[in-house]
């Protein structure tokens, strides 16, 4: 975490804390920005107390928003496992398409996870709303 905050100073990465009546209900945050390439990689994470309102889904729009805006990207991935459904239906309730899956790309306390990689595009955001949300396939 403390490395992700660092790469604030150096243009490399933002973060947003996510408040809700004065309580931290989540936070989202772009990683590894390539002013080069024009692309980064948003990560977010939200309270359990404040899942199924809609506060994930606007954040990571605003947070797009600024990316594509602000920012002149053309390409924001977004990761997600594939056994957080949740997390998933994210950025599927944006209309933002599934690009790939990566298997066994990520290790969190010694578990292996396969992810679901999203992506969005400056050239047609904000992308259609599907209806309704993409299916979850798992291998």
């Amino acid at each position: 975490m403390a490395s992700d905050l660092r790469r604030g100073d150096d243009g490399q990465g933002h973060w947003w804390l996510i408040e809700v009546d004065n309580k931290l209900a989540g936070t989202i945050a772009f990683h590894h920005i390539s002013e080069r390439d024009r692309s980064a990689f948003v990560g977010y994470w939200l309270d359990e107390a404040f899942v199924g309102c809609g506060i994930m889904s606007t954040s990571l729009k605003t947070a797009i928003d600024w990316g594509f805006g602000d920012r002149d990207l053309l390409r924001i991935e977004i990761q997600c496992s594939l056994h957080n459904r949740q997390s998933c239906a994210v950025p599927e309730r944006l209309g933002i398409k599934r690009e790939s899956i990566r298997r066994q790309s990520q290790v969190r306390e010694s578990s292996i996870y396969d992810m679901a990689s999203y992506v969005a595009f400056a050239v047609d955001w904000p992308p259609e709303e599907p209806n309704p949300p993409l299916p979850l396939r798992t291998i």
